[in-house]
């Protein structure tokens, strides 16, 4: 039988739906973000996630959020109901599009949760974006949030743009905060994989120290070496707090990601 605090969730998660469900995301947003398939698709996704992290972090202990490319509010919409009143949520993402949905529907109607539009100049996703990465700080203020959630933004990001996120989010997470990030990370398990084919994508081409599997669009998506974002964590003092959780992308053509969770020392 579910416990009481399971009960409490799946309640909390069904009302936020059921708010939101009336104004649901247009398909032409949606897609960006994926699944493609049909909203229920997004919205399940969006709980599974939701749920995962919730399995090693408790969301209701933060009293201040971040979801980095939040896009248009695929986890957002299961965490209306379920955070504290008093706990702020706050999400970024370079397209326009999604931002100005999340204020529109999410953000006008409750309080504690802000969304913001991060200008930065990205051909696949902000291509009229009017900053540059290397001349932009993310706008909050140091040692500012207890958690970080960072689904599949590492996934679209060359290893320069990997390595400034990471740093920034060490200087706006407080000591002892926590952060979850999904990546596909590159290894000779994974390279194995990629040669037999049986990957859910082909990451057969080298590019700024990470790999894509479309040269021509590399930011659809990108795999990262681990090696390399074992080191960038160290580099930052962030202390990976449980062993790392491999996905089934690369044997069975599997869309799922793999997933670190890390503390601020």
């Amino acid at each position: 039988m579910p416990s009481a605090f399971c009960l409490s969730v799946r309640n909390c998660v069904k009302k936020g739906i059921q708010m939101i469900s009336k104004e649901l995301i247009p398909d032409k947003i949606r897609t960006w973000v994926g699944p493609f398939a049909n909203k229920n698709d997004y919205i399940n996704t969006g709980k599974e996630i939701f749920n995962l992290i919730l399995k090693y972090y408790n969301l209701k202990n933060a009293n201040d959020i971040l979801d980095a490319g939040c896009g248009c509010g695929r986890i957002a919409i299961h965490l209306l109901h379920f955070l504290n009143k008093n706990t702020k949520y706050y999400g970024f993402d370079i397209c326009p599009e999604h931002i100005e949905w999340c204020k529109k529907h999410i953000e006008s109607k409750y309080n504690n949760f802000k969304f913001y539009h991060l200008d930065i100049k990205k051909e696949a996703y902000n291509p009229q974006g009017t900053l540059e990465l290397s001349d932009t700080k993310l706008p909050y203020k140091d040692n500012s949030f207890d958690f970080i959630i960072a689904h599949s933004l590492f996934t679209h990001m060359l290893s320069n743009e990997f390595e400034y996120y990471i740093s920034e989010f060490k200087r706006i997470l407080r000591k002892n905060g926590f952060f979850y990030a999904s990546y596909y990370l590159y290894n000779d398990e994974r390279k194995i994989g990629i040669k037999n084919n049986t990957s859910c994508l082909n990451f057969n081409y080298k590019i700024n120290d990470c790999y894509t599997f479309d040269k021509n669009n590399p930011e659809e998506a990108i795999a990262q070496i681990e090696k390399n974002v074992i080191n960038v964590y160290n580099k930052n003092n962030f202390e990976i707090t449980i062993p790392i959780n491999y996905s089934k992308w690369s044997i069975n053509k599997e869309f799922s990601q793999d997933f670190i969770i890390a503390r601020s020392k």
